[in-house]
């Protein structure tokens, strides 16, 4: 869903805020084109930042 949400944007990178309800059902709340890390750095121990640059470099590699 947040892949989708980022796409549906033009978004390569972004920060998808998602809302639950209590019936299960999860809607797209925002997309950000400049997200903050902070709460998601602290749910997992994958370094965010490393990530993001990898990929963009991934990205940058592609379009040369």
């Amino acid at each position: 869903m947040s892949l989708r949400a980022a796409a549906a944007v033009g978004a390569e990178y972004a920060g998808v805020d998602l809302l639950p309800t209590a019936r299960g059902d999860v809607f797209v709340l925002e997309v950000n084109g400049i997200p903050g890390w902070r709460g998601l750095q602290q749910t997992t121990d994958v370094d965010v930042a490393a990530a993001v640059v990898a990929h963009l470099e991934t990205v940058v590699g592609r379009r040369s």
